[in-house]
Order: structure tokens, then C-alpha cells, then sequence
């Protein structure tokens, strides 16, 4: 291996930018003298670490022709030393150099015109560049380069014309790479722009899926504790009402149990008498038949006791009468002691409740009906369908009061009572939608403040605002999020030259919430560099010849 320089020693000096790596390929037997003294011509120009001569020896174990590939796929320019014996020169068998397949002079060569290399043939001693027809196949488009000639007799003007090429293509490779430099910078940057597009609709498709799911939890709580209340409402009247009816049956049985053992004794008390009566009239009626015909006693006394019974049966005949009904019975329609009441949120798709109210003469059932009524709680009218102490109120009851009806009935009639008028019904609460979007004012320079003015929101109130300031490029697109940017005023710092600045207002009520973006402001300018105060002495003022005259001061 050449003392001069090595294909490690290349390999770690290359791939510095802008710098051209040169390979040196020569026969020592023909031009070894003249590869070294071009070898320190070009090492002191383009240094040390770029210029390196051929492999005349490899390590033991290694492939040569891996070897050879490796250090010519670093190499931007290989450069063949041609002399006089180049192309005659022949091993200890008496056959070329050149025609040995394992010939490293010929590897390297092979290698180069297979990867398309800048090869420069150099004629060194006067030598004649070689024909197509001498040279193996795999070399002969080394006769079709375009080569130089060093001369021993103008060997610095031709060494200095080589090097005029070889700068020509390191600007040219610099250039090269300039360019590749700037188009993956570009490219980087562009993959990093939509990169951080992605993650930040990834993240703003994540936050308003996360929100959506919450508010939806929150209202699916919000309904079901509502209808939890709703049916524990309900459930505690209809048990309440129960246990009203059934206290109501209990009183009634036990009043038309009292009344029936009064009519048992009453009717036991009358018997005794009657069949007192009779053992008294029959005691008479004994004495005064005895002087008849001789009449058999037996059948008067069967008359006497026709007689009884007939009276017994027509006294218990008339022994259902008003006189005997029990003191607790309904004895007229029932009639309200307490007007009906209305319960709930008076507002679209709530559920409201009717309470019967209080009433007097036993109602065995009640009926409901439901009436909207005008803003005064007057002009009702039935709405029709509803009649059940449960109602929701629809959009046609917005701005409209409320009143229910209730008959309550039993076996003697009915009575009807309406309950007072509720407040207005409102109407369900509507997510906030922007017809306007916000501006942002001020001037777009940096230390200046800028400021948003809200955009414009329908929906329902209170609506509340927040504000998120971002970062974009000079044509507005690109937009990051400004850290802990979020008033309604914003002063621009240095990071936000040469971008544009948009702000995101979000908007939320009750019912859920919504974003409007801003247009893009103007790139933002740096702050001007403070001016040196002037050194040039001001000229004297010539004295005053005249009077002075004095100048009023402008009004503000």
C-alpha cells in the first residue's frame, strides 16, 4: 500500500461538502514517479484526506474487488497515469498485466467505467494514448475519454491546467450539493410543516371528540338523574295516592261495618219485640176465642203469626232507607278544597307534573287535561292528546303559560278544578353558531400589541369566550398554537417575525360550543435597530439683527 495516502485514510476524509475526492490509478512499474510527484501537487491543493492513490495491497482475509468498490465509491474524479510500458507490461508468464481479471490496475479501472465515473486519462513520458483495439474489452471505453498529457518539460503549467478541471468540478459539485442541500431542506420542511399539520388536526379532532363525549356523558347524567327525579316523583304520588285510596277503602269498609252490626241490632231489638208483641197478643186472643164455636186454638194462633211476619218482612223491606246510610258515604259530587298544582322545569323537552290537589266527597278517579294559555295565563285552549299528569312541553308552548284541569269524579258526579298558570315556557337551549367571525387589530411589528374583537354568536345566553393565539407562515397557512397565548391581547416577541398571527375564539352556553378563526394578519416585521446619535457638530446660529418675534403656541 502506498505510503502516500490509504483507503481508509480516503475513506474517513471523505464526504466533507464541497470538497473533491480524487483517485489516483497507476502501475508503479510504468509511473510510479510521476503518480507521486502528481500526488503532492494535488494533496497541496485540495489536501491530504481528499486525494489518495490506488490499492496495490490489501489485507489478508479482505476481497479485493469489495475493497476496490468501496474506495472508488467515494471518489467523484479518477485519474489513470498512462506511460510507455502502461500498456506492454507483462507478469513472470509473459502475458499482459491487463489481460489478468484479478489485475488491481484493471479492477480499479473496470470499476470506474462501470459506475460512470469522471475518468481523466493522464499521458506521462511522452506516451500515446492506447486504441479500442489494444486494450481488453472491459477497458476499451477508456479510449473514447478525453485525457491530458503531463509533460516532464511543462510539468507545472500542465499539473496547474489539471487543476483549473478539477476546481471547475468541485465548484460545480459544490453546487450540486447546494442545491440537494436546499431541496432536502425543503423537503424536510415540508414534511415537517404538514407533519405538525397532521398532529395539530389530529389533536383539535381529539379535543373535540373528547369534549363531544364528555358533554354527551354530562348531558346523558344530566337527563338521567332528571328522569330518575321525574320517576321518583311520580312513583312517590302514585303510592301516595295508594295509600290515600286505600285509607279512603279502609274508612269506607269500616263504616258499612259499623252500619251493618247497628242494622243487625236494630234488627234483633225489633224482632224481640215484635215476638214480644206477639206472645202478648196471642195470651189475649187466647181468652177471647173460647167461647166461639169451639174454634181449634191452633189456627189462630197460625194467623196471629202470618201477620207478624208480614210486618217483619215489610220493616226490612224499608230498612234500606236514607235513614239508615252510613255516616262517611258520598252524599253529593266531589268538590275541590285545594286548586291542582303544576311541577317542574318550564322549558322545551322537560317533563312537568300535575298534582290533583285536595277534594271533599270521596273521588274515586280523576282526569287530566293540559291547556296552553297566552302570556297573561288567559285565552287557554285543550291541547289535544294530553291527558296524563305527566307533560313535556314542544315549541309550540315557547312564550306560552301552562294550566291543567283535573275532574275528579265519583258515584254520585263529578267536579272540575284548574290549577294557576305557570311561567312561560322557555325554549330549549341552542348551541352557539358564529355569523361573524373575529378580527384582530394593531400594528404587526414586533413589541406591538395586538387585540381581537369577538366575533359575532347566535345561540342561547350567557355565552362565554376563550381565545387561543397562533403562529402562522407569511401566507397564513401552517398555523401553530402560541404557549400560554390566550387573552384578548397579544404583544408580538421575536419568534413571530416574518409570520403572520390568527387567533381561534371558541364560544360555549349550556348546550354545547363552538370555534371561529380569524383571517391571518400581515407578516410581522422586526423592531428597527435604534440609530446612532449623529457626531457632526451643528453650525452656530447667526445673531439676530431683527427683533424677535414671537410665535403663539398651536392649540391642541
Amino acid at each position: 500500500m502506498s505510503p502516500r495516502g490509504t483507503t481508509e485514510e480516503a475513506v474517513e476524509g471523505a464526504g466533507r461538502p464541497g470538497r473533491l475526492r480524487i483517485f489516483l490509478n497507476y502501475r508503479r512499474e510504468d509511473s510510479s514517479g510521476h503518480a507521486g510527484r502528481l500526488y503532492d501537487d494535488l494533496a497541496e491543493r485540495f489536501g491530504v484526506g481528499e486525494v489518495f492513490m490506488d490499492i496495490d495491497k490489501i489485507e489478508p482475509g479482505l476481497p479485493f474487488d469489495d475493497v476496490i468498490e468501496h474506495a472508488l465509491d467515494r471518489c467523484d474524479v479518477v485519474l489513470a497515469l498512462i506511460g510507455r510500458q502502461w500498456l506492454t507490461i507483462a507478469d513472470a508468464g509473459g502475458r499482459r498485466r491487463l489481460e489478468d481479471p484479478d489485475d488491481f490496475c484493471r479492477l480499479e479501472l473496470e470499476e470506474a467505467l462501470a459506475r460512470g465515473a469522471r475518468l481523466i486519462p493522464l499521458r506521462v513520458q511522452g506516451a500515446e494514448m492506447p486504441g479500442s483495439a489494444e486494450l481488453p474489452e472491459s477497458l476499451r471505453g477508456l479510449a473514447r475519454r478525453q485525457g491530458m498529457e503531463l509533460s516532464d518539460t511543462r510539468w507545472r503549467h500542465d499539473v496547474e491546467s489539471l487543476i483549473n478541471v478539477l476546481e471547475r468540478l468541485t465548484t460545480e459539485k459544490a453546487d450540486r450539493e447546494l442545491e440537494e442541500h436546499e431541496r432536502l431542506a425543503q423537503e424536510q420542511a415540508e414534511r415537517e410543516r404538514q407533519e405538525r399539520e397532521r398532529l395539530e388536526r389530529v389533536r383539535t379532532e381529539q379535543e373535540r371528540v373528547a369534549w363531544e363525549q364528555a358533554e354527551q356523558e354530562r348531558l346523558a347524567r344530566k337527563q338521567a338523574e332528571e328522569e330518575r327525579r321525574t320517576q321518583e316523583e311520580t312513583e312517590r304520588k302514585r303510592r301516595a295516592a295508594q295509600e290515600k285510596a286505600e285509607r279512603e277503602r279502609r274508612a269506607q269498609e269500616r263504616v258499612e261495618k259499623e252500619r251493618r252490626a247497628a242494622q243487625e241490632k236494630a234488627e234483633r231489638e225489633r224482632l224481640a219485640k215484635t215476638k214480644k208483641q206477639a206472645d202478648a197478643d196471642a195470651a189475649v186472643t187466647q181468652g177471647g176465642v173460647r167461647g166461639l164455636a169451639r174454634r181449634p186454638v191452633a189456627l189462630v194462633a197460625a194467623g196471629i203469626i202470618v201477620v207478624a211476619l208480614g210486618a217483619v218482612i215489610a220493616y226490612a223491606l224499608s230498612s234500606g232507607g236514607e235513614g239508615n246510610r252510613a255516616p262517611n258515604e258520598p252524599k253529593a259530587a266531589p268538590v275541590s278544597t285545594s286548586p291542582p298544582t303544576i311541577s317542574g322545569t318550564m322549558r322545551v323537552g322537560k317533563t312537568i307534573s300535575a298534582y290533583s290537589g285536595r277534594w271533599r266527597g270521596f273521588p274515586t278517579a280523576f282526569a287530566y287535561q293540559w291547556r296552553r294559555c297566552g302570556e297573561d295565563g288567559a285565552d287557554c285552549v285543550s291541547i289535544g292528546g294530553v291527558t296524563s299528569p305527566a307533560y313535556k312541553p314542544t315549541d309550540r308552548d315557547v312564550g306560552r303559560r301552562l294550566r291543567v284541569s283535573v275532574t275528579a269524579s265519583n258515584a254520585l258526579g263529578s267536579g272540575t278544578s284548574v290549577s294557576k298558570a305557570t311561567r312561560a315556557v322557555e325554549p330549549a337551549p341552542v348551541p352557539p353558531a358564529n355569523s361573524a367571525p373575529p378580527t384582530v387589530s394593531g400594528t404587526t411589528q414586533q413589541g406591538s400589541s395586538l387585540v381581537v374583537r369577538a366575533g359575532t354568536w347566535k345561540g342561547t345566553k350567557p355565552i362565554s369566550y376563550t381565545y387561543e393565539w397562533q403562529r402562522c407562515n407569511a401566507s397564513g397557512a401552517a398555523c401553530v398554537k402560541i404557549a400560554d397565548a390566550r387573552g384578548t391581547t397579544y404583544t408580538l416577541k421575536s419568534a413571530d417575525v416574518g409570520h403572520s398571527i390568527r387567533v381561534v375564539e371558541r364560544a360555549s352556553n349550556a348546550s354545547g360550543r363552538s370555534t371561529a378563526t380569524s383571517k391571518a394578519t400581515a407578516v410581522v416585521r422586526a423592531k428597527p435597530a435604534p440609530s446612532a446619535p449623529s457626531t457632526t457638530p451643528s453650525a452656530p446660529k447667526p445673531p439676530s439683527t431683527g427683533p424677535i418675534e414671537t410665535v403663539p403656541e398651536a392649540l391642541p
